[in-house]
């Protein structure tokens, strides 16, 4: 009877659970939601890594100390969600007491001694001083929090799953736009690099040109100083090239000194974006939209444990609480007969009060936990129109960087076209070596002006993908997609 109350309520409580109960297959481990290189080690590198932005962001991802530390927390939420179910253990305890009382205990019938046969006094001794008594105790109580607590487990790991992803994210994005950074620095000082081998050789031409006698000295000492002007220029770019690299090294998380070489481009795709009204349906994959909806999850799992204070408890508790008669130093603790069975198997029903009191505790943390939620759901959906203001703006910003960069390319197109005039001019002698460097300057200008304007394009890029946690070539593909299926009905 007693195992057939304990399967029945058991059964009970998991079958109430019903929707509740969480899958844990459903649910992705720890190392597939981060990947598993991330537990991976870099070996040391002995000559210079030529490192690709994809290579840059999986060793960022491999070696980076934050991911690291937050994989241990998604792995201790990993391990409350497999046992979640560690609520219907009932608790179980084992003891045991051996006392002796102040006052001995005495035999009631020891004075029927007195009468003689056939009553023997050795049958009416008093009884022994020391006492043995053993105990084995088991208990569970069934409540609705347990309900909650399982739940909760499960929306606590979901948490850990969107806040490790976030943080993968934002290091893939930071890694990217550094990447970027560096390839414009380093595009600079092969772009000065150039202009000092141009001026070099301007003033090598202008040296002889000023002993033939062609040209007088200030020419020549104007071909000087347009090349020693450059080489300040060319210290600062590589100082800050160098800063650049070491910084971007302790970011990828390889060791100090490792030496770099950087392999890609700068080019940005002037395909038309997708309307603006589109791209703002996709606002709900932002991160931080998720954490923090995850979040009100989180507080209304809460509320519901607050809530279940309220509710009745039943609680099964079964106890053996065997005596030992006679000494237990002497008496054979073996011998069943020397045994008095005591304990018992019990039903508790518990029914709180004073959670129903107006003003009680219960009742006040129930109503914090209301309002938590309330204040939550209104920081969401500030939240929400944040992300779509910046998402407009970066929307706008792209579309600007492209009608920019169809401007700067014509622009670059005319600069390199009027150089080489120039160049041709100065070399036939119609023309002054002041002109071939106005000339030179703006081609070089017009140079940075694209790559810059790229970087800018590449950068927003990459921080509107951040945003929407989708590619925008994916985007194009969707809207692509519907538009056919709009054309077609």
């Amino acid at each position: 009877m007693q195992r057939s109350l304990c399967l029945i309520m058991t059964v009970v409580v998991l079958g109430g659970y019903g929707g509740w109960s969480l899958n844990a297959d459903e649910v992705p481990t720890a190392a597939e939601a981060v990947g598993h290189e991330i537990v991976a080690e870099t070996p040391e590198a002995v000559e210079p890594i030529e490192i690709t932005i994809e290579s840059a962001v999986a060793i960022a991802l491999r070696n980076n100390l934050g991911l690291r530390s937050d994989l241990i927390e998604l792995e201790i939420a990993r391990r409350n969600l497999d046992s979640r179910y560690n609520v219907f253990i009932p608790e179980v305890s084992a003891g045991a007491t051996l006392a002796r009382p102040h006052v001995a205990p005495e035999n009631p019938l020891a004075d029927l001694a007195d009468l003689g046969p056939p009553f023997d006094q050795a049958d009416f001794d008093d009884p022994a001083r020391w006492q043995l008594r053993p105990e084995l105790q088991a208990q569970l109580t069934f409540t609705t929090s347990m309900l909650h607590r399982i739940r909760g487990t499960q929306v606590a790991y979901r948490a850990g799953l969107l806040e490790i992803e976030d943080a993968r994210k934002q290091l893939e994005r930071d890694v990217r736009q550094s990447f970027y950074e560096l390839l414009l620095l380093q595009e600079n000082l092969t772009i000065t690099d150039r202009r000092i081998a141009n001026a070099q050789e301007q003033y090598e031409d202008a040296e002889a040109n000023y002993d033939a006698g062609l040209i007088d000295e200030f020419s020549l000492l104007q071909a000087q100083v347009a090349l020693e002007n450059l080489r300040p220029q060319r210290r600062r770019q590589q100082l800050a090239l160098e800063t650049g690299l070491l910084a971007f090294v302790q970011s990828l998380g390889l060791a100090r000194g490792t030496e770099i070489r950087l392999s890609g481009s700068i080019s940005a795709a002037d395909d038309e974006l997708p309307p603006e009204e589109y791209v703002l349906g996709f606002v709900g994959g932002n991160p931080g939209l998720r954490q923090a909806e995850q979040s009100l999850r989180l507080l209304e799992n809460q509320l519901e444990l607050e809530r279940s204070a309220r509710h009745p408890t039943l609680t099964l508790s079964y106890a053996e609480n065997p005596e030992l008669a006679g000494d237990p130093l002497s008496a054979d603790p073996l011998d069943l007969d020397n045994w008095s069975r005591g304990g018992q198997f019990a039903l508790s029903l518990r029914v709180p009060l004073d959670p129903h009191f107006p003003r009680s505790e219960a009742r006040t943390r129930i109503d914090n936990r209301r309002s938590e939620r309330a204040q939550a759901e209104l920081e969401i959906q500030e939240a929400r129109e944040q992300v779509e203001l910046r998402i407009t703006q970066l929307l706008r910003s792209l579309g600007a960087s492209i009608e920019q960069l169809e401007t700067l390319a014509l622009n670059f197109e005319l600069a390199d076209r009027a150089y080489e005039l120039a160049l041709e001019s100065y070399d036939a002698g119609l023309r002054e070596f002041s002109d071939v460097r106005d000339a030179e300057v703006e081609l070089e200008e017009a140079r940075v002006a694209v790559l810059e304007e790229q970087y800018e394009y590449l950068s927003n890029l990459l921080e509107l993908e951040y945003q929407l946690d989708i590619s925008l070539d994916e985007i194009r593909e969707r809207y692509d997609e519907d538009d056919e299926d709009e054309n077609d009905k």
